[in-house]
């Protein structure tokens, strides 16, 4: 074997997610993309977490599909550097390449991912290192597991205006315009959330197209 790469079964796995690309003289190394397009620049944050955008970098998986038909070779030719450089030099090419994409491709998106957080939960750095860091799951699963452990409501109005995250509590951009100053607030713990939609009793709020303040 040429190269200790990861399971066989798990590379096909994830190259099975992907799909096939067209030749291209100006990226020919490259044989799959994500399935899911980059949103907008209009996109919310939480849309960007839903369309996949900070997850693991799919090059990974490229290059270690990469790998294994280079040890496939290697078997083939009983371990001839020599013939292996002749009849699969552009593989060897292709290798290198793909580290390169995947190394800068993920550092892109663990900083847009952290400057996300940061952004919209008014997060420290220390914050973001000892959570999001340490979470073994998806991020969705980590923005759904810190979102919404109550939420507030004005008395005598159809309004959700806050939400608790880790205890933490969030103002909503919504409008107060008709809200005396002084109403109580009440805390609910009894919401569900269905899709994008944050429901309490006959209240209802799009969380996806919901801003928070702050």
């Amino acid at each position: 074997m040429l190269y200790k790469t990861s399971n066989k079964d798990l590379v096909y796995k994830e190259i099975k997610k992907l799909k096939p690309l067209n030749y291209n003289q100006f990226k020919w190394w490259r044989r799959f993309d994500t399935k899911s397009k980059p949103l907008p620049k209009d996109a919310t944050f939480l849309q960007r977490i839903q369309n996949g955008e900070y997850e693991f970098s799919h090059y990974f998986w490229q290059w270690k599909l990469t790998e294994i038909e280079l040890n496939d070779a290697y078997e083939k030719y009983n371990g001839n550097i020599q013939m292996m450089l002749e009849k699969n030099g552009v593989d060897f090419a292709r290798r290198k390449r793909l580290m390169e994409d995947f190394n800068k491709d993920e550092a892109d998106r663990l900083e847009a991912l952290k400057k996300g957080f940061l952004r919209e939960f008014d997060m420290t750095s220390d914050d973001y290192e000892n959570s999001l860091l340490k979470f073994d799951g998806t991020t969705e699963e980590f923005l759904n597991d810190k979102t919404l452990s109550a939420i507030e409501t004005v008395d005598g109005h159809n309004l959700i205006v806050n939400v608790y995250v880790n205890d933490i509590c969030y103002g909503l951009n919504v409008d107060m315009s008709n809200v005396v100053a002084g109403t109580t607030l009440t805390k609910r713990e009894d919401f569900i959330v269905d899709g994008d939609m944050l429901i309490v009793d006959t209240l209802s709020l799009d969380i996806a197209k919901t801003e928070m303040l702050g």
